[in-house]
């Protein structure tokens, strides 16, 4: 079996053996299991490769996780080592992290971020209720439901990321998963109209993701909690779902993106071009 074959089997696995874990946090547990898998292929001078960022290796990348998921485990009540301190926001705790991970073997970051992943998922078989509890991690306030799921994406993103880095070939993952990620890329496309300054008051898109794991979506552009979409959106877009999540993640730079765009062409260009700006929320 090849290293993409060994991947998806481990996320297969991971989802018939976590049948306790709440249906919102069986994706982060499979695109866990799935790193988890990559990781204990990665050779002794593998851990060093550039993986993404400014120069960060594989070893840094893993760290870089390990803080991100640190502080929603400290937020869940969750023991974290180091403690979480009470300044900490994701640039501080990766700092931090990534200092004390560069002084160990890889070995013991590999363990440490597969240990606090195993722990939070424990954690959530035992809350299966915690859902709607609002969480925040960085700028990011939502229910924990949502927050597994940007957990799951991100760790998703750096599996690539990681994968790329060891000349490895990585597969889209389980069409459920892969249309969890893009049900809530699509809810969150409001807040990067937002931040790219789209004209979106009064707008709504349709988005339509064709593959495994895609649908459609009407979107209001308004992010305002009580904006409605429109009955008749004022643009339509049309791409493959996983380009549309490697976009969301920064990975694809929108004029590569096949898009087909029916109605407001100038609307869809500048959503698509906004789209990345949630890669750094």
């Amino acid at each position: 079996m090849n290293a993409t074959g060994r991947l998806v089997d481990a996320a297969r696995r991971r989802r018939r053996g976590t049948a306790d874990i709440p249906g919102h946090a069986q994706v982060y547990a499979a695109m866990t299991a799935a790193l988890g898998a990559l990781l204990g292929e990665v050779g002794p001078l593998e851990w060093t490769r550039t993986a993404a960022y400014d120069g960060w290796s594989v070893q840094d990348l893993v760290a870089h996780l390990t803080a991100t998921d640190s502080l929603l485990a400290h937020q869940l009540g969750v023991p974290v080592q180091p403690p979480v301190r009470p300044e900490d926001d994701v640039a501080s705790r990766t700092e931090l992290l990534l200092a004390h991970e560069r002084a160990r073997a890889p070995a013991h970051t590999r363990t440490a971020w597969q240990e606090q992943a195993e722990t939070l998922c424990r954690w959530l078989a035992e809350h299966p209720d915690a859902g709607p509890r609002p969480v925040t991690v960085g700028p990011m306030s939502m229910p924990v439901s949502d927050m597994m799921t940007v957990r799951a994406f991100e760790t998703w993103i750096h599996t690539g990321d990681i994968a790329a880095a060891l000349d490895r070939v990585m597969s889209a993952p389980p069409a459920e998963h892969l249309h969890r990620m893009a049900d809530l890329g699509a809810r969150l496309l409001p807040v990067a109209a937002a931040c790219g300054q789209v004209e979106h008051r009064g707008r709504s898109l349709r988005l339509v993701l064709s593959g495994p794991g895609g649908g459609s979506w009407l979107v209001p552009l308004d992010p305002r909690p009580d904006a409605r979409p429109i009955a008749e959106p004022a643009v339509e877009l049309v791409l493959d779902v996983v380009d549309f999540c490697l976009l969301l993640g920064d990975r694809r730079p929108p004029p590569t993106i096949q898009a087909t765009l029916h109605g407001d062409v100038l609307l869809g260009r500048q959503v698509l071009d906004a789209a990345p700006s949630l890669a750094g929320r």
